[in-house]
């Protein structure tokens, strides 16, 4: 089909609801690739890596100095949200230990 032809038989709506479809399940080579790579990872039995590991080429390039920040910066959130949930659980407990002695 030619440009011509499509843009004379397509109109917006339909337009739009394949880009909304190419969001959600891209439509190309990326899309091959990420099939291929999740039938290489099941016929090899691999349920440890992710699928990223089996795809032959990466498809958001970052450097390793950028994979290690992201990689610390998840760390460090984590870690964040673990002390908050601390403390919030220790903020309880003693909540609760000063109300049973009030009414003893």
């Amino acid at each position: 089909m030619t440009v011509a032809q499509l843009k004379s038989s397509l109109d917006a709506d339909e337009l739009a609801h394949w880009m909304a479809y190419d969001r959600l399940d891209p439509i190309g080579g990326f899309r091959m690739d990420a099939n291929f790579a999740w039938l290489i990872q099941n016929q090899v039995g691999d349920t440890n890596s992710k699928l990223s590991e089996f795809l032959l080429y990466d498809p958001n390039p970052i450097s390793e100095e950028e994979a290690e920040h992201r990689e610390r910066e998840a760390i460090a959130e984590s870690n964040r949200r673990s002390h908050e949930a601390m403390k919030a659980q220790i903020a309880k407990l003693l909540e609760k230990q000063s109300s049973n002695k009030a009414i003893e």
